[in-house]
């Protein structure tokens, strides 16, 4: 598995599992919207998320649009696809 964030950034999957597991200090998630759509095996989840962060650096708030598709094998759920881009702000300038 190897997963790219909006940023460009890769991760296999080890590094994504601990990456997800602890976000760093300063970062703070919220699901804005997540809708889960059933299509047996599969299933389609997609929404927005909301990132706030206090970290030098960083931009101190964006949003995140995905869509993610899972299959349902004999043993567990498996990642198939993943993508995620981020929402640009609309200046009211």
């Amino acid at each position: 598995m190897l997963y790219v964030d909006v940023t460009g950034r890769s991760r296999d999957k080890a590094s994504y599992i601990r990456y997800v597991g602890n976000l760093p200090e300063g970062v703070l998630l919220n699901n804005a919207t997540l809708r889960v759509r059933l299509f047996e095996p599969l299933v389609l989840v997609h929404g927005r998320y909301e990132i706030e962060r206090t970290v030098e650096g960083l931009p101190p708030r964006s949003s995140t649009r995905f869509t993610a598709v899972w299959q349902r094998t004999d043993r567990s759920w498996q990642a198939l696809a993943h993508h995620a881009t981020n929402i640009l702000e609309q200046n009211s300038e």
